[in-house]
């Protein structure tokens, strides 16, 4: 597929900011999950997604240039802080992602977020954690986090002390270590992602392997962060970046075609890989073609998102995750963040 026109992009940047500004006024002080048939799900926690609203905030806000869309996303981040107590690593998501400033608060609570986060260890790595009702938590590993953990431990680092820097290095290289063992696994359809993985003597599988789905953009897009750390490359980064599987057809869930943009986004970039770069602005132009509407009063809504709602139901959403990770493609693709700004 054709990549996308400037003037192209553009719009569709247009579109998604004013429907960001739609449901940030429908929002209020709480946080937006997803919405079903047009009704949104609102928290005054925010699950696994408050960061992620904040980091899309403020990336209206770098689109857009308005002080009103500033103020939006300084209002949305200062209700970060109590999610700091939170037993969950889905904290390493909410703060790479809702505390990507440059400002003194913004390196404050990453560093406070990547203490937490090494004292919730068991063993060198870091759990799914108790929060959510899981009480099993601190036995499974799972990959959605694996990238926005490698991030937020890297580059909260130099801002620890000696002991806990060190520990955020290498808690970082156990995590792309331990998923690449025990989360990505080899078969005869090819590169499979486990989304859990239980913890033991002998680590195992916590459901079966998938090729396609959030999962396997999660791994991408931890693949993707992990070949941006710092000292040697894990043993089978190389590989496993070779053998996950990409494609330039849209998913069923439009949201894991954008997080995997941003992946391969990512990996043109670190790789100097043109092939990945060609695949990137494919999925791009396909979401934006035919995931992306353009009709009142849906516009701006990416359609075919997938999610798991609180019905037990895998259902159609509209995403504040499919959303965030479309826009940063988005920003990437026409020049105005770098492609690791987030």
């Amino acid at each position: 597929m054709s990549p996308l026109a400037a003037p192209e992009a553009h719009r569709a940047l247009e579109a998604l900011t004013t429907r960001v500004r739609t449901v940030s006024q429908t929002a209020g002080d709480r946080f937006p999950l997803f919405a079903v048939d047009g009704e949104w799900v609102l928290s005054r926690r925010g699950s696994w997604l408050p960061g992620i609203w904040v980091g899309l905030l403020a990336l209206v806000a770098t689109v857009t240039g308005d002080p009103a869309d500033r103020s939006a996303a300084e209002s949305a981040a200062g209700r970060l802080e109590p999610r700091l107590a939170d037993d969950t690593v889905t904290r390493a998501v909410t703060f790479w992602y809702g505390a990507a400033g440059t400002g003194a608060r913004d390196r404050e609570l990453r560093v406070r977020a990547a203490r937490a986060l090494l004292a919730s260890r068991t063993g060198t790595v870091v759990p799914v954690g108790r929060a959510w009702g899981r009480t099993d938590g601190d036995r499974l590993v799972e990959i959605d986090c694996w990238g926005p953990l490698v991030r937020l431990l890297t580059t909260a680092a130099p801002d620890l002390d000696p002991a806990h820097a060190a520990a955020a290095r290498a808690t970082a290289r156990a995590q792309t270590a331990f998923h690449l063992r025990h989360g990505l696994v080899p078969g005869p359809d090819g590169l499979g992602v486990v989304d859990m993985v239980r913890l033991g003597p002998a680590p195992a599988p916590d459901g079966p392997a998938r090729h396609t789905g959030r999962g396997v953009a999660w791994a991408a897009l931890g693949l993707a962060e992990a070949a941006r750390q710092p000292g040697p490359a894990p043993d089978g980064l190389r590989a496993a970046l070779d053998a996950l599987p990409y494609t330039t057809a849209l998913q069923e869930d439009s949201s894991a075609t954008a997080i995997t943009t941003v992946a391969l986004f990512k990996l043109a970039h670190t790789l100097g890989d043109a092939t990945r770069l060609d695949q990137a602005r494919a999925l791009l132009a396909g979401l934006v073609r035919h995931r992306l509407s353009r009709d009142p009063p849906h516009t701006g809504v990416l359609t075919g998102s997938r999610y798991r709602t609180v019905a037990g139901d895998d259902q159609p959403v509209e995403s504040v995750w499919g959303a965030f990770f479309l826009v940063l493609a988005l920003a990437v693709e026409t020049g105005l963040v770098d492609p690791f700004a987030l």
